[in-house]
C-alpha cells in the first residue's frame, strides 16, 4: 500500500510534503491559514498515519506478474486493466497488444500477492459478474495470469511470441 517517488534535491535541503489522495488533502494540518505539510530532510522520508519518518517501510520482496487478456471481440483500443493487490486500493493501467488478439501488461507486486482483475474494453466491463453489488473480478496469482472467455489461467501464457 506504499507509494514512492525519487526526487533529486540539493544535499541537506528541507522538503515540505503534501499529498492529494483522490481529492482529499493530507497536509499535516493548517496553522493560521498556512499548510503545515510534513517537513524533513535526508535520504528517506516516509509518511504514514500522520507521522513523518526517516525509515523506509518494509514492503517484503517484490516480483512481477504478467497479466494476459483476450477480449471476446475486437477492441478499438487496448483494454484498461483495473486491479487490486491483496484487497488493497484499485489501480489501473493500459494494456498493450501482444499477439493473436491477446493483450498484456507486466505488474510489479509483492511476491505471492493475490490479484483481483477487471477489464474495461471500449467502455464495456468484463468483471466476472457481480454478487450482492460487488464485482467478483478475476482472481489469480503467480508469475503469469491469463484471462480468456471467463476463465482464469494461472502460471501460463498464450502460445505465441509476446512482445512488450
Amino acid at each position: 500500500g506504499w507509494y514512492s517517488v525519487k526526487l533529486t534535491v540539493p544535499q541537506g535541503a528541507q522538503l515540505k510534503l503534501v499529498f492529494d489522495v483522490d481529492g482529499v488533502w493530507d497536509n499535516n494540518g493548517v496553522v493560521n491559514g498556512v499548510t503545515k505539510g510534513y517537513v524533513g530532510s535526508g535520504a528517506v522520508l516516509a509518511v504514514s498515519a500522520g507521522r513523518l519518518s526517516s525509515t523506509a517501510p518494509s514492503c517484503g520482496s517484490l516480483s512481477s506478474t504478467t497479466v494476459y487478456y483476450k477480449p471476446s471481440g475486437v477492441s478499438l483500443m487496448p483494454p484498461l486493466l483495473w486491479y487490486r493487490v491483496d484487497g488493497g486500493d484499485s489501480r489501473s493501467v493500459r494494456m498493450v497488444a501482444s499477439c493473436d488478439g491477446w493483450y498484456s501488461v507486466k505488474l510489479t507486486v509483492p511476491q505471492g500477492a493475490q490479484l483481483k482483475l477487471v477489464f474495461d474494453v471500449d467502455g464495456v466491463w468484463d468483471n466476472n459478474g457481480v454478487v450482492n453489488g460487488v464485482t467478483k473480478g478475476y482472481v489469480g496469482s503467480g508469475s503469469t495470469i491469463g484471462v480468456s472467455s471467463g476463465n482464469v489461467l494461472s502460471n501460463v501464457s498464450p502460445g505465441c511470441l509476446v512482445t512488450q
